[in-house]
C-alpha cells in the first residue's frame, strides 16, 4: 500500500556565527500538533578545532509533547545524523 503525505516545515535562523555556529527553529508538523512558538524544536550545530582536529556538536532542544499512542523516539522528526553520515562518507575518503 502506498500513500502520498505532503507537508511543510518552517522556522527562523536564530544564530549563525560563520564557520562556528548555527542555532534555527523549526516546527515539524503531526497531526496533533498546533504551529505554536511552544510546538517548535531547536537545533544547535557547533563546529570547533583543536589540535587539528574539528568537532561538531549537535544539539536538539524539543519541548513538544510526545506524540499520542507512540513510545519515544517514534517522531523524531528529520534524521539528521543520517545526513551528516552520508555527507561524511561521500565527501571524505
Amino acid at each position: 500500500k502506498s500513500w502520498a503525505y505532503h507537508f511543510e516545515q518552517k522556522g527562523t535562523v536564530l544564530e549563525f556565527l560563520p564557520e562556528s555556529r548555527l542555532t534555527y527553529s523549526l516546527f515539524f508538523p503531526r497531526p496533533d500538533l498546533q504551529d505554536i512558538p511552544e510546538h517548535y524544536f531547536f537545533m544547535t550545530y557547533e563546529l570547533t578545532e583543536r589540535d587539528g582536529s574539528s568537532s561538531l556538536l549537535v544539539r536538539q532542544e524539543d519541548p513538544r509533547p510526545s506524540p499520542p499512542n507512540k513510545s519515544s523516539g517514534g517522531d523524531a522528526g528529520p534524521d539528521v545524523f543520517s545526513y551528516l553520515k552520508e555527507l561524511v562518507e561521500v565527501k571524505m575518503p
